[in-house]
């Protein structure tokens, strides 16, 4: 998945993860590899946490229930170089790739503080 998000921002396009996991997770994931850390880096917009079906909602932009967040990674990301670096495997469900930008939604989509 590294490369074509790689090759993805090489063609300036928008880069959305959606993955199962929550974003603290796979920051906690990224402390045992790099690669994992190295994608985020890379997204644009990352959409967490898990598809709950009686959670759905066909109202929600970007998501499919409403226990997923919409995540603007590049302000919430923390600076590199705190990290041990070791071998975990990232479970990503899919990945989306936009040439647009977001600008369109509103800010109070995106989460403004990662606890």
């Amino acid at each position: 998945l590294l490369s074509l998000a790689k090759e993805v921002k090489k063609r300036s396009l928008h880069l959305t993860i959606f993955t199962g996991y929550l974003f603290e997770r796979l920051l906690e994931k990224g402390k045992q590899d790099n690669a994992i850390l190295e994608l985020l880096s890379l997204a644009d917009l990352l959409v967490d946490g898990p598809f709950i079906l009686a959670k759905k909602s066909l109202e929600l932009q970007f998501r499919g229930s409403s226990n997923q967040r919409l995540i603007d990674v590049q302000k919430h990301l923390p600076p590199a170089g705190k990290f041990i670096f070791g071998v975990v495997l990232l479970k990503v469900y899919s990945l989306l790739f936009f040439k647009t930008s977001f600008h369109t939604v509103s800010d109070n989509h995106f989460i403004e503080q990662v606890a």
